[in-house]
C-alpha cells in the first residue's frame, strides 16, 4: 500500500474525517493524518528491528573530503571506501577521542588513504541552532581526508522512509500495512490520552510483531546452518 491507501484506511478506521480532505481522490490531501502515520512508522522502527532496516549509504568524496552527513541513520556498523577501480577496503573504527588525538586538525590534516572512522558530533547546542542547520543529521568522520576521489560506503540501521507523497511506500506500508495503520491509530489514541485504547492497539500490534520475530529467528537459523554446512 502507498501513503494514500494507508491514509484512507486510517481515516476510515479512526472516524476522523477531519484529518484528510478530498480533492481528486478520497482523502488525497493530508490535514493531519500523515503526522500519526509518521509516528506509527517511527514507533515500528524502534520496536522491531528487522534486517530490512539495514541499509547502505554511499557518499561521493572529492579530494580532501572527510565527513559524511546522513539523515535518519540510527546505528553505523561498518564503513568502507571504494576507489575509482572498484576496489573496496574496510576502514577501522576508533573512538571519537582517539580520532581527535591522532588527527587534531581534522579537515586541516594532510590528505591520504582513509584508515580510521568515528561517529562525530556535528550538531550545535540547542541554543545555537539556527534555521536549516544540522539538527537531523548523524555524522561519520573519515581520517585522514582522502587524497583521491573515492566512494565511502556506510552500512548501518536506518529509519524507514517517511511517507510524504501519496504514491510513496516504505517497508511497513508494503509488507505490513495493517501494522502501520494500527500503530498510527495507537498514536492517535495516545494523543487523546486514552490509555485503554493504546493498550488495545498495542496488544494487536504485539501479536503480529511476535510472528515477525519467529520469521526472523527462522531466517537466522537457516543462515547459521548454511554457514556450518
Amino acid at each position: 500500500m502507498n501513503l494514500l491507501e494507508i491514509r484512507q484506511q486510517f481515516v476510515t478506521l479512526s472516524g476522523r474525517a477531519d484529518l484528510a480532505t478530498t480533492t481528486d481522490d478520497t482523502n488525497d490531501t493530508n490535514n493531519g493524518a500523515d503526522f500519526f502515520i509518521a509516528n506509527g512508522t517511527r514507533w515500528l522502527d524502534l520496536a522491531q528491528e528487522t534486517d530490512k532496516e539495514a541499509a547502505q549509504f554511499d557518499a561521493a568524496f572529492a579530494i580532501g573530503d572527510w565527513r559524511v552527513l546522513m539523515e535518519n541513520c540510527r546505528v553505523v556498523k561498518e564503513v568502507w571506501y571504494r576507489d575509482s577501480e572498484g576496489s573496496r577496503t574496510e576502514i577501522d573504527i576508533v573512538s571519537q577521542d582517539k580520532l581527535r588525538e591522532d588527527y587534531p586538525k581534522l579537515s586541516g590534516e594532510d590528505n591520504g588513504t582513509p584508515t580510521k572512522w568515528a561517529s562525530y558530533v556535528s550538531r550545535f547546542a540547542p541554543t545555537q541552532v539556527g534555521s536549516g542547520q544540522q539538527i537531523k543529521y548523524n555524522s561519520v568522520v573519515i581520517m585522514p581526508p582522502t587524497d583521491a576521489a573515492v566512494t565511502i560506503e556506510i552500512f548501518g540501521v536506518f529509519h524507514s522512509l517517511e511517507l510524504k507523497s501519496n504514491i510513496q511506500q516504505n517497508y511497513w506500508s508494503v509488507n505490513y500495512p495493517d501494522l502501520l495503520v494500527l500503530s498510527a491509530l495507537m498514536s492517535l489514541e495516545g494523543f487523546y490520552r486514552n490509555t485503554q485504547g493504546v493498550n488495545d492497539y498495542l496488544n494487536q500490534i504485539n501479536t503480529i510483531l511476535r510472528g515477525i520475530d519467529v520469521d526472523s529467528a527462522d531466517a537466522t537459523t537457516v543462515e547459521s546452518l548454511q554457514m556450518e554446512g
